[in-house]
């Protein structure tokens, strides 16, 4: 098969998550709400899939699309992106740079997994999230308090548990030896951690 572009497989992996939960093929129209393109953009990222062998549609069906072989039960469900390093402890400059792309079984295509990180530090070894461990992040930009989230901090991103005192909203750390920090206008949520890959 032919390599893809990240848009490509950000679209791909959006046809499967969809497949998985649903049972069927979104519509072109669907994948083009999802992203927020026109229809004919959207029409060409699917038939330059197909070209590049990932993805046929069923004949005389017009919301059959079947995976190919590689992506089917079995194979690997996902390829997500690995985005460089989240801080946790002091944030660090937050560089989107593809690493590479992780295989993951279809067990995980229900978390809505957009892309991954490698976490540096430990602040937030309370939370069984520790140096070199790579998050899961289901991209949002709202979360509930007490769930794990990267939030990004001007152009610094870390990884923390968010948590309400009073009106406010702050990034807590699961580490005593490590400040809070407050949620305010200049910071916004990137994502949820959805789940943890680590290496032993």
């Amino acid at each position: 098969m032919e390599s893809l572009t990240d848009r490509q497989q950000t679209v791909l992996n959006f046809l499967q998550q969809f497949l998985t939960s649903h049972g069927y093929a979104p519509s072109v129209r669907e994948v083009a709400k999802h992203f927020r393109l026109s229809v004919s953009s959207a029409f060409e990222h699917l038939q330059t899939l197909g070209r590049k062998g990932y993805l046929h549609r069923v004949p005389g069906k017009q919301r059959v699309l079947e995976l190919a072989a590689a992506f089917s039960a079995g194979g690997a469900a996902l390829r997500v992106p690995l985005l460089g390093r989240v801080q946790a402890g002091r944030p660090t400059l937050a560089v989107e740079e593809v690493e590479e792309y992780l295989p993951l079984s279809p067990d995980w295509t229900s978390l809505g997994i957009d892309f991954a990180l490698r976490v540096k530090g430990d602040s937030m070894i309370g939370a069984g999230i520790y140096d070199g461990d790579v998050v899961l992040i289901k991209r949002q930009a709202h979360a509930q308090p007490q769930e794990i989230v990267v939030a990004l901090l001007g152009e610094e991103a870390t990884v923390k548990r968010l948590v309400r005192r009073g009106r406010l909203m702050w990034l807590a750390a699961a580490n005593p030896a490590y400040a809070d920090i407050l949620l305010d206008e200049d910071s916004r949520i990137l994502g949820k951690v959805v789940g943890l890959i680590r290496k032993y």
